[in-house]
């Protein structure tokens, strides 16, 4: 892939010194349905670690027939946790631009906090 080119569907939303932050748009292209991305590499004498944090708008079905609010909410009560998912429909070409991306941000910040910090 050359890196020349603009990368479709992916726009760099943050730059910190131990983090970068992505925002990853839907195939479908509504804005509810994107994906927003941080990197943050954590590097010291004991940790070494990469942390992918994703953030996702998710619906539940409260207003669809079938859906048993006063279950949901028992569950929610008893257990403190629903299920709740959400998808994000990408082509291949975006999500390799995704994953260059991330193994961008991981040498960059890799290279401020200096040689001996491999993550």
């Amino acid at each position: 892939m050359d890196k020349n080119l603009p990368q479709r569907m992916i726009m760099q939303t943050g730059d910190w010194p131990d983090a970068d932050c992505y925002r990853v748009a839907c195939d479908c292209h509504h804005h509810d349905h994107d994906l927003d991305v941080w990197i943050e590499v954590e590097s010291d004498q004991e940790v070494n670690e990469i942390t992918l944090t994703f953030y996702k708008e998710l619906y539940t079905p409260v207003w669809e027939s079938g859906f048993n609010r006063f279950r949901e909410a028992f569950r929610i009560l008893f257990t403190g946790s629903t299920r709740v998912a959400g998808t994000i429909i990408m082509k291949r070409d975006v999500a390799q631009n995704l994953l260059d991306n991330i193994q961008r941000s991981i040498s960059r910040l890799e290279k401020q906090d200096g040689p001996d910090s491999k993550c």
